[in-house]
């Protein structure tokens, strides 16, 4: 591909569907998904985590590629990967909104950004990228380092549904949360992403998890056009019940361990966490309501 990318960012809370959303947006023309990419570096090029496609991630094809085309040392990539563990984690985000990072770090943050994209682009032979690492420091940062190439989906989901999601054991992926450790997730993400939304050029395209699943011919025709570009080609294969490949994603849902996914429009049984679990779903929602979600 030539010139410079797009780049389709997906910022949420963790098990609120971004995985997913980033596995029908990256099925359309010309699209490619990326999964986390803000971990490829520790989960992919440090511990070697398997990519979808069955390989460990230094020997699958496509992030051995664009390794190969950016010529970082294993050193570079344990450094760069420690730097945005220290630049973007969400305790981060007051400084991040402020502006208060150092010009420095500002410019190595859109060095790694182009090299990377550039080179992902590239390998993938598409002009638009989508990232589902949700963190809306991330979301910030990357929109002011690549200005006028990124645009951002904010997912949410109600949080009775995140509630029970985050009580179910997820071997290998992000541990089960307790209802307090849920409330306080979700207040404090909800929050940074509802800022993020203001300082971002353009704002963002929101989608709900439960409109994705209950229309998601309707909902990627909207994001659709708000990004530009073309899902028809998905939405007539999810009106056919059809498979979508979920290419090389070495971070995310268990679901990129399946190789392949069909779209399921059911909501999941809601699942009871005692008294405690319902007060903090009502605080959940009302705090979804002030922040406009």
């Amino acid at each position: 591909m030539s010139g410079d990318p797009t780049l389709l960012y997906i910022m949420g809370t963790g098990r609120s569907g971004t995985t997913v959303l980033e596995i029908l947006l990256g099925a359309s023309p010309g699209v490619s998904g990326l999964g986390e990419l803000k971990l490829i570096f520790r989960d992919g090029w440090i511990a070697n985590t398997p990519c979808a496609c069955g390989r460990p991630a230094r020997q699958c094809r496509f992030w051995s590629a664009i390794m190969r085309d950016v010529g970082w040392s294993q050193a570079e990539v344990v450094s760069t990967s420690r730097f945005l563990h220290r630049i973007e984690a969400h305790g981060r985000f007051p400084l991040v909104a402020l502006g208060l990072v150092a010009a420095g770090d500002r410019e190595r943050y859109r060095a790694v950004h182009e090299s990377l994209l550039a080179a992902a682009a590239c390998v993938a032979g598409a002009g638009t990228l989508v990232e589902s690492s949700m963190y809306p420091a991330r979301a910030v940062l990357l929109a002011r380092s690549l200005a006028g190439r990124v645009k951002v989906v904010m997912m949410s989901r109600d949080p009775a549904g995140l509630m029970g999601a985050f009580a179910k054991p997820n071997e290998g992926e992000q541990r089960p949360k307790s209802v307090v450790g849920t409330l306080l997730y979700y207040g404090w993400v909800m929050a940074c992403a509802r800022v993020a939304a203001w300082l971002i050029p353009g704002g963002v395209c929101h989608v709900r998890f439960e409109d994705l699943k209950r229309d998601p011919e309707g909902t990627l025709a909207r994001v659709g056009a708000w990004a530009g570009i073309d899902t028809s080609p998905v939405r007539r294969r999810l009106e056919a019940n059809g498979s979508f490949g979920v290419g090389h994603i070495v971070t995310g849902n268990r679901l990129r361990k399946a190789g392949e996914i069909r779209f399921s429009r059911a909501l999941e049984p809601t699942v009871s966490r005692g008294v405690a679990g319902g007060v903090a779903v009502a605080i959940m929602r009302a705090w979804r309501w002030l922040l406009r979600w």
